[in-house]
């Protein structure tokens, strides 16, 4: 990550170096995000899974804040290059830190069923946390360019609120969301989730703190129980394949910004939000007590507990 960022400083046009870094990017954050949900599942309690889950997000949730809120008045005053070099430092500095994580994560020399090989209860979970990151790419891509057309200058008012409200779900709301279910959450949190993304269609000055505030709390809840859903039953030998899997299906979510990006150039920015939130929303229905079956006898084990 820090080399990717150091890197892009020196980059002044868009060209092939461009996504040859991206790709650099990518894999790093990949990597980052697979060995840390990885070490979470070994070292959380099962029963508090949920909330590890959220409190494990709220971390890097704390840079959606400040990064819009500190790379914005910079990029303007001194020239972007200044934020790259930023968060090249920042890398450097989790790098530093990750020094002194615990030496443990997935254990190895265990037998798997497969390279591929895929817990059935997990598909439908794995099927949703792709529609649900391609709701989330779709909003961090268009947001900018909707507000500019509605008269608003800046965007991280949205962010900030935004970023607040997810933390603040994930850090007071972790124990009430163990409580009321897992499948329960996540059937609420994709509803509300994709009811915020179609109503962005409506962004204006008035209001996009609001927005930010409402797909917040939507993202903070949502996203924690739909990863610990995945883990729940699951061997140790199987996890960190799973941590990648979730990881890839919300990048495979991604790519969804290209199609939505010529929805928008036939169609309109707003079409792509109703769109997107409509898709999001409809997705719930892989999230039904048939599908997920085994994830809610997990939640009453949990209850018991």
């Amino acid at each position: 990550m820090a080399a990717g960022s150091f890197a892009f400083a020196l980059v002044h046009g868009i060209g092939p170096a461009m996504l040859l870094l991206r790709v650099l990017q990518g894999l790093a954050t990949a990597g980052v995000l697979t060995a840390g949900v990885t070490m979470v599942c070994e070292l959380a309690p099962p029963h508090k899974l949920g909330q590890a889950m959220g409190l494990a997000g709220a971390a890097s949730l704390t840079m959606n804040a400040i990064a819009p809120a500190v790379a914005e008045p910079i990029g303007a005053r001194y020239g972007f290059v200044w934020v790259f070099v930023l968060s090249g430092f920042a890398a450097v500095i989790g790098g530093l830190t990750a020094r002194t994580l615990p030496a443990t994560g997935a254990r190895v020399g265990q037998p798997s069923r497969g390279l591929v090989f895929i817990p059935r209860r997990a598909r439908p979970i794995l099927f949703v946390l792709g529609f649900s990151g391609a709701g989330f790419y779709v909003v961090m891509t268009f947001l900018a360019p909707l507000a500019l057309s509605r008269g608003v200058d800046t965007v991280r008012g949205f962010f900030v609120a935004y970023t607040a409200a997810a933390l603040a779900i994930r850090l007071l709301g972790g124990a009430f969301t163990d409580r009321l279910g897992l499948r329960r959450t996540a059937i609420f949190g994709m509803l509300t989730y994709g009811g915020f993304i179609a109503a962005i269609a409506t962004i204006g000055p008035r209001s996009i703190v609001l927005l930010g505030l409402g797909f917040g709390f939507a993202h903070g809840a949502l996203f924690p129980a739909l990863m610990a859903l995945v883990f729940l039953g699951t061997e140790p030998a199987e996890r960190a394949q799973l941590a990648s899997l979730a990881n890839g299906v919300m990048n495979l979510g991604m790519l969804s910004v290209l199609g939505f990006g010529q929805v928008a150039n036939h169609f309109g920015l707003v079409s792509v939000f109703l769109a997107t939130g409509t898709l999001v929303a409809v997705s719930v229905l892989l999230l039904t007590r048939n599908a997920l079956g085994a994830s809610a006898n997990a939640d009453s084990i949990l209850h018991d507990r």
